[in-house]
């Protein structure tokens, strides 16, 4: 009984505080013209970016992830990701950014 009355203090907080954060803020879109293919360096990014989310990899290439996701019952949501493959000398091979928001991708949209 103790348990369900804590699960449900949680969810209930959950849903008065009506938000959600995944992730962690990064510069947005406007920095990423400080990327330079070829040229610029993982120590770069780390001074733009900070830590990345993730670490992986794609066709043995190094690749760095940044999310940054809002979700609120008023506010609606916002997404922004920023993929950094890089190549093996350490520079920045290809980097994809991108946002969404709900105010953008709302049903009447399409």
């Amino acid at each position: 009984m103790k348990k369900m009355f804590l699960l449900s203090s949680l969810f209930l907080a959950l849903g008065a505080a009506g938000c959600i954060s995944i992730g962690q803020a990064f510069i947005k879109h406007h920095q990423t013209p400080q990327i330079v293919i070829g040229k610029t360096t993982k120590m770069d990014i780390l001074k733009i970016y900070k830590q990345p989310v993730s670490v992986g990899t794609e066709d043995g290439d190094e690749t760095w992830t940044y999310v940054d996701y809002h979700a609120s019952v008023l506010s609606g949501w916002t997404s922004d990701y920023l993929f950094v493959r890089f190549s093996k000398n350490g520079t920045v091979k290809s980097y994809n950014y991108s946002h969404g928001s709900s105010d953008e991708h709302g049903p009447d949209r399409y």
